[in-house]
């Protein structure tokens, strides 16, 4: 359930930021070229451009806090500088702001989303190789009791021949 609404996430909420400012792209692109084919086209790629940025931001921040590299910080000023970039350039437009900052706390959720799931799996890695270790250890342990009640039975054997 929560990988559907993580996936919901990350693929509907950049929906409404990409249309705001994909339209302030189109209406510039309009107003400056007067194609409307190529500010449709201008309008697209830069909602898109903008959105992986965002999407990539969020998920490498998230990636390398993980890891304890200090490039999350990189990536944290690189979702800060989407989310300013869109609240910024659609400053005119109340929604449009708050929908960066929604679609940026989307990729971070996301990103902490698929970081539990690894841990998750790497926990249940770890109990499982464990589990598997102790097995292996009482196989041993058996293994050692045997031998060593076959050679005492041995030098049982041994004594009494000599005797």
């Amino acid at each position: 359930m929560l990988k559907r609404l993580t996936l919901a996430a990350i693929l509907i909420t950049p929906i409404a930021p990409a249309t705001f400012f994909g339209h302030q792209a189109y209406t510039a692109l309009l107003g400056q070229t007067g194609a409307p084919w190529l500010a449709v086209v201008g309008g697209i790629a830069t909602a898109i451009g903008l959105e992986l940025v965002g999407l990539l931001a969020g998920h490498t921040t998230i990636e390398f806090w993980r890891r304890g590299d200090r490039r999350a910080w990189l990536a944290a000023v690189l979702l800060v500088a989407y989310i300013a970039i869109g609240t910024i350039e659609l400053r005119r437009v109340p929604v449009g702001r708050a929908v960066f900052v929604i679609a940026g706390l989307a990729y971070i959720v996301a990103g902490l989303r698929h970081d539990a799931e690894q841990v998750a799996a790497e926990t249940a890695q770890d109990h499982e190789d464990d589990r598997a270790e102790a097995q292996e250890l009482a196989r041993l342990r058996l293994q050692y009791q045997h031998e060593e009640k076959l050679a005492r039975i041995q030098a049982k054997a041994t004594a009494q021949a000599a005797t």
